[in-house]
């Protein structure tokens, strides 16, 4: 069975979008532990934290996230699962969930990347590093980071 590629995107699209409509009222809890004024200067790190607690209570508890589920998609690992049921590819098989170690890497990559990125080009921002003259480090990072 081969999963088409549409099907992952429209996931992933949906995914954000429930993070979207959860990010006010997380931010509105927020406030209560933090202050206003600190959301909205955090606002990078609290919408960071909501996609962790999104990850954990999805992918590492029940192995798929709510668009996931909508579209029947399932993670597993191809190799374990030709080793459990040699010529079965694209049937379940049992036992092929990803190791946890995988889990936590897509994790790290899905959340911790753009959460760096986006700190550098705030950060990049308000030193002013689009405005420098010249070639210098600054504007190199500016150029590959935009």
């Amino acid at each position: 069975m081969k999963i088409l590629r549409v099907s992952q995107l429209d996931a992933q699209y949906l995914d954000n979008e429930v993070f979207n409509l959860l990010r006010p009222q997380w931010e509105k809890v927020m406030e209560w532990f933090v202050g206003s004024d600190q959301v909205g200067t955090h606002h990078l790190e609290i919408g960071s934290a909501l996609r962790v607690l999104m990850f954990g209570l999805s992918r590492l508890i029940s192995h798929q996230s709510y668009a996931d589920r909508l579209h029947n998609l399932v993670y597993r690992d191809e190799w374990a699962a030709a080793k459990v049921a040699p010529g079965r590819s694209g049937f379940a098989t049992a036992g092929t969930q990803p190791p946890r170690w995988r889990q936590l890497a897509c994790g790290l990559v899905a959340i911790a990347v753009p959460f760096l990125l986006a700190r550098l080009h705030q950060l990049a921002a308000e030193r002013g590093w689009p405005d420098r003259p010249g070639r210098g480090r600054g504007k190199s990072l500016w150029v590959a980071i935009s």
